[in-house]
C-alpha cells in the first residue's frame, strides 16, 4: 500500500455555527501537550483512507444503511457494531460541541472529577449520511502579499477561511458499514474512510495552483520566504522603518514643542534597525533542543523505570530475572516522581537557555510522557493483553530492547512534531521579545531622558506617536512567512504543505502479511538487498523499514516457541511409548499365533508370505487406528469451537485440514509398520516343525 503525507483539510460547522476543523485533528489543540493527545497520536484522527480491497472489505463488513462509496468525494463512517458509536467520533464530526470534551480533559488534567451534565443523544443512521462536510485545499490556505513578495499562511483567519469553506468541496457520506459477526480482522480502522481517489483528486487540483507551479519551477527558492533554502543568512529582511509612521504633530503635542521629523526619525532608526537584527528567524536549534531534551527524558525515564520498577513479573526466558511491568493508574506519579529528580536538569538547562520558567517545560513534558506511557500501554494491549485483569487499568511490559524505536517512533510522530514546532516557536518568540522589549524600553528612555530637562513630556503621547502599518494579525503572518526559512525545509517539505506530492515517490510502503513465515521470508529479502547496494557503495538505495508487529510480538513468539517445543516433547513421548506398545501387542500375537505360523509354513508359505500377513494387519491397523482419531477429532472440533465462540467471540478457532488429516492417517500407518517389523521379522524365522508342536 502506497501513503503519502497528503491529508485532506476537511471542515464542518458546529453546533455553534462556527467552522471547525476535523481532519487533521484540532480537537486538542489547545492542549496538544496532554497525555490524551500523545496516547491518541496514532489513532485521534477519525478520517482513515480505505483499503482498495473490494473483496476483503466485502467479506469484513456488512452495510447498516447506503451503499459503499464508489467516487472521489464519497465516504462511509465505519462503526464498531451496529447502533454504537463512540464518543470522539460523536465529537468529532461536530454533533456534540468539542469543547465539552476540551473542559472534561482539562479537569481530568487538573485532578478534578468529571460529571458528564449532557443530555443523552439520539440519532438516526439517517442524521448520520447528512452531515455536512466541506474541503479544503491546502495551497489556498496561503495568500501572497505583493508587498513582501511572500505567502502567508490564512490559516488563523476565521473570515478567509469561512469564505473557503462556503466555495469548498462537498464531501458526501453515502454509507455506515460495521464488521460481520466473528470477524476480528478489519480492514478499515472505525470513523470515516475516503477512497484513494480523493488523495488523487487533492494531488490534481494542487498541480494547477499558482503556489505548487511557481515552487516546482524553482526548487532552490522557498516560496513561503522568497528565500534560497541553502541561505545561511537567517535575518529577516523586514525593515521595521519601513513599517513605522511616526506622527509628528502628535509627537510635537507630547514636547510642547516642533519637532523636526528628520532628526526623531534618524533617532530611532538605529534602535529599529537593531531591533531587526535582534530578530533571529533561524527556529532549528529551539526546535533541536527541544526534541533532544524530549527524547533524552523519554529514555531516561523508561530506562530508569526498567532498573526500579513498581510492579514486575518473572522472564519466561530466563526465570532468574524479571522483567518491569507498567500499569496506567501508575502513570502519573511514574513520570511526576522522574522529573521531580532526575529529569530536573534537563528543565534546569532550558530555563537557562530560554526565558520561559522550568514550570511551563515541567508541564508540557510531564503531560507529554504520560502520553508515551499510556500509548505504550494501550498499543501493547492490542497484540498481548494478558496482564489487565481490569478494563480501566491495562499493564504492559516494557522490552528493553524496544525503548530506543520506541521513544524515536514517539518523537518522529505527526503530532509530536507539530508539537516541537510550537513550542520551539514559543521559546524563540520569548527570546526575541525580551530582546525587542529592552530595546524598546531603551528608546523610549533615551527620548525621555533628552528632552527630560527642557520640555515637559507625555509619554501616552511618545507612544501613540509611532504606528504600525500594519495591523498585529498581518505583522504576525509576514513575520511568519519570513522565519518559515529552517535549515529541514525543501521544496519537497513545502510542496506537500501545499498538498501536493509525486505520485511516484510515495512517502511509505506498508506490506502487510498472511503469517509470520511470509513476514520473515520479506525481511530476509531486505537484509539481502541492503548488503548488496551496501556492497555497491550505493547507501542512497537502502532500505529503511520498521518491523512493529516483530518488536511488539518477539516476547509472545519466545513464549509460544518454549510452550510449543514442550508439547511437541510430549507428543513425541506419546508415540515412542505408542510404538512400543504396538510392538508388544504385535509380539503377544505371534506368540499366541505359532501353531498357526506353522499350519501356514506346512502348507507351503514362504517366510516371506508369513511376514507379509503381520505386517498387513499392522497397517490395516494403523488405517483404523487413524480414521478413528480423526473421526473424533472432528467431533471435538464442534463442541470446542462453539465454546471459543460463546466466551471469547472467535469462530472456528478449532480447525483440521484436509492435508493434515492424512498426513496423520499415514504417520499412523508408518508407526504401526515400524513397530511390527521386528515381530513379523520374528514370525517368519520360526521353525516349523516346533511351531506345529506348541501348544
Amino acid at each position: 500500500k502506497y501513503s503519502y503525507s497528503i491529508n485532506p483539510q476537511i471542515y464542518t460547522l458546529n453546533s455553534k455555527k462556527e467552522l471547525a476543523k476535523l481532519n487533521p485533528s484540532s480537537m486538542f489543540s489547545n492542549i496538544y501537550s496532554s497525555s490524551v493527545t500523545s496516547m491518541y497520536s496514532s489513532y485521534s484522527s477519525i478520517f482513515s483512507q480505505m483499503t482498495d480491497d473490494k473483496k476483503i472489505i466485502n467479506e469484513q463488513y456488512t452495510v447498516l444503511a447506503g451503499n459503499w462509496p464508489e467516487k472521489y468525494d464519497e465516504m462511509i463512517i465505519v462503526l464498531p457494531e451496529p447502533n454504537s458509536i463512540s464518543d470522539l467520533l460523536v465529537y468529532s464530526l461536530g454533533l456534540r460541541d468539542p469543547e465539552e470534551l476540551n473542559e472534561m480533559i482539562n479537569k481530568i488534567m487538573a485532578g478534578e472529577s468529571v460529571e458528564n451534565e449532557s443530555e443523552p443523544l439520539e440519532f438516526t443512521y439517517e442524521d448520520l449520511l447528512n452531515i455536512k462536510l466541506k474541503l479544503i485545499n491546502q495551497f489556498d490556505t496561503y495568500k501572497y502579499n505583493e508587498q513582501f513578495n511572500v505567502y502567508e499562511d490564512m490559516n488563523e483567519d476565521k473570515k478567509y477561511m469561512r469564505s473557503l469553506y462556503d466555495n469548498g468541496l462537498e464531501l458526501k457520506i453515502v454509507g455506515i458499514v460495521t464488521p460481520k459477526e466473528g470477524k476480528r480482522t478489519m480492514a478499515l480502522a472505525p470513523g470515516v474512510g475516503y477512497k484513494k481517489e480523493l488523495i488523487d483528486y487533492l494531488i490534481e487540483e494542487a498541480s494547477q495552483s499558482q503556489i505548487v507551479k511557481k515552487q516546482l519551477k524553482d526548487l532552490e527558492i522557498d516560496v513561503f520566504s522568497n528565500k534560497r533554502f541553502d541561505d545561511e543568512d537567517n535575518k529577516s529582511n523586514l525593515d521595521f522603518g519601513e513599517l513605522i509612521t511616526v506622527d509628528t504633530k502628535l509627537l510635537e503635542s507630547a514636547f510642547n514643542v516642533k519637532v523636526d521629523q528628520t532628526e526623531i526619525q534618524a533617532q530611532t532608526n538605529d534602535y529599529f534597525n537593531n531591533i531587526s537584527s535582534l530578530i533571529n528567524v533561524d527556529i532549528e536549534p529551539a526546535k533541536k533542543d527541544f526534541v533532544f531534551s524530549l527524547k533524552l527524558l523519554a529514555t531516561n525515564l523508561l530506562n530508569d523505570y526498567v532498573e526500579n520498577p513498581i510492579q514486575s513479573v518473572v522472564n519466561p526466558l530466563d526465570p532468574n530475572s524479571k522483567l518491569a511491568v507498567i500499569y496506567l493508574n501508575d502513570v502519573d506519579q511514574v513520570v511526576e516522581d522522574y522529573l521531580s529528580n532526575e529529569g530536573k536538569e534537563v528543565l534546569v538547562t532550558l530555563e537557562r537557555d530560554y526565558v520561559i520558567p522550568q514550570v511551563v517545560f515541567k508541564d508540557t513534558f510531564k503531560n507529554l510522557l504520560k502520553g508515551l506511557l499510556s500509548g505504550y500501554i494501550t498499543n501493547y494491549n492490542l497484540s498481548d493483553s494478558s496482564l489487565t485483569t481490569d478494563i480501566d487499568n491495562p499493564g504492559a511490559i516494557i522490552i528493553p530492547q524496544s525503548i530506543d524505536l520506541t521513544v524515536n517512533t514517539f518523537t518522529s510522530s505527526a503530532l509530536i512534531i507539530s508539537t516541537t514546532e510550537v513550542m520551539a516557536q514559543k521559546m524563540l518568540e520569548a527570546q526575541m521579545q525580551k530582546n525587542i522589549l529592552s530595546n524598546v524600553g531603551e528608546l523610549t528612555n533615551y527620548l525621555i531622558s533628552s528632552f527630560a530637562d527642557s520640555f515637559a513630556v507625555d509619554e501616552d503621547k511618545i507612544a501613540s506617536a509611532f504606528k504600525f502599518d500594519l495591523s498585529e494579525e498581518q505583522l504576525k503572518r509576514v513575520m511568519g512567512a519570513m522565519m518559515s526559512n529552517d535549515n529541514n525545509k525543501n521544496a519537497t517539505s513545502n510542496l506537500i504543505s501545499m498538498g501536493y506530492q509525486d505520485k511516484e515517490d510515495p512517502t511509505s510502503i506498508s506490506f502487510y502479511f498472511t503469517s509470520f513465515d511470509a513476514k520473515e521470508n520479506f525481511l530476509k529479502f531486505i537484509a539481502s538487498y541492503n548488503e548488496e547496494v551496501i556492497n555497491k557503495k550505493e547507501d542512497a538505495k537502502e532500505i529503511n523499514y520498521t518491523d512493529t508487529t516483530g518488536l511488539l510480538m518477539s516476547s509472545v513468539k519466545d513464549v509460544v516457541n518454549i510452550v510449543s517445543y514442550v508439547l511437541m516433547a510430549f507428543v513425541s513421548i506419546s508415540l515412542v511409548v505408542s510404538s512400543i506398545m504396538i510392538a508388544i501387542i504385535t509380539y503377544i500375537s505371534v506368540l499366541e499365533r505359532t501353531k498357526e505360523i506353522g499350519v501356514l509354513r506346512a502348507v507351503g508359505a514362504s517366510k516371506k508370505d508369513v511376514r507379509r500377513v503381520f505386517n498387513a494387519e499392522t497397517i490395516i491397523e494403523g488405517l483404523a487406528s487413524g480414521i478413528l482419531g480423526i473421526g473424533v477429532t472432528l467431533l471435538l472440533c464442534i463442541p470446542i469451537n462453539k465454546i471459543i465462540f460463546n466466551l471469547l467471540n472467535v469462530a472456528n478457532i478449532a480447525t483440521l485440514p484436509l492435508y493434515g488429516g492424512v498426513g496423520l492417517i499415514i504417520l499412523s500407518i508408518f508407526l504401526n509398520v515400524i513397530a511390527g517389523a521386528i515381530p513379523s521379522k520374528m514370525a517368519s524365522k520360526k521353525d516349523p516343525v516346533e511351531a506345529l508342536r506348541s501348544e
